[in-house]
């Protein structure tokens, strides 16, 4: 009697099983949407010495491009996927800020708002490596001089074309919809693109947040001004 049992619950379940892994339609071909931030971290170096960088605070978020491209889903359960994709993404980072020395952006941003209030303030040369950069570079040296308060900055725009795989998970509620969808992925990508050093005379540091990431973090923008 209990063998009859057991053959009937196996039974029932191996039905079951079938019936909910059917309930939902695997994703096909196409373009989907997606929204979201990156945190960039890149720096203009010269070997061991850094002179710009995406300081944390002082420049937004970078924005990811909406669209990428998935092929045909496969269907590991009724609540698992895997699946290729191919997107674009884009780096792009403008008045990238100079690397300071003997201080902080956090620390300038406070005694500003100590002394000044909510006014715009600059970098000075001395809070900088423009000093070490004008020693390994004499050509640029006559060039530095003639400015009043010069500073490195730096721009990036790179395009880099992704390919990968990723896995997930997600709550089926019927045929043809999702209530959530988590996955992760591994990719390689081809990059492409151009970068500029540049002088700023001065480099100038808003004294009140202009807006807020997508995590609410507030953000400064950096302004490198008369920037050749």
């Amino acid at each position: 009697m209990r063998s009859r049992s057991l053959l009937l619950t196996i039974l029932l379940l191996v039905v079951l099983g079938g019936y909910a892994y059917a309930e939902t339609k695997p994703r096909k071909f196409g373009l989907y949407f997606r929204g979201g931030v990156y945190s960039d971290s890149s720096s203009i170096t010269d070997g061991d010495k850094e002179y710009a960088e995406s300081a944390t605070g002082v420049k937004p978020e970078n924005q990811l491009i909406p669209v990428a491209l998935q092929l045909d889903e496969d269907l590991l359960s009724n609540w698992a996927y895997t699946s290729w994709f191919v997107s674009l993404e884009q780096i792009f980072v403008e008045d990238m800020a100079p690397v300071l020395k003997g201080t902080t952006y956090p620390g300038l941003i406070n005694t500003n708002q100590s002394n000044n209030g909510s006014k715009n303030f600059s970098i000075t040369s001395e809070q900088t490596n423009i000093d070490v950069f004008t020693l390994r570079h004499p050509k640029y040296k006559s060039q530095i001089d003639a400015l009043s308060e010069p500073s490195l900055s730096g721009d990036l725009n790179l395009y880099m074309l992704v390919f990968g795989k990723s896995l997930g998970v997600f709550i089926p509620i019927g045929e043809r919809h999702r209530l959530i969808s988590i996955g992760l992925g591994l990719g390689v990508g081809y990059t492409e693109g151009h970068y500029a050093v540049n002088l700023c005379d001065p480099y100038i540091v808003e004294g009140e947040p202009s807006g807020r990431g997508f995590n609410g973090r507030k953000f400064r923008k950096g302004i490198c001004s008369n920037k050749s």
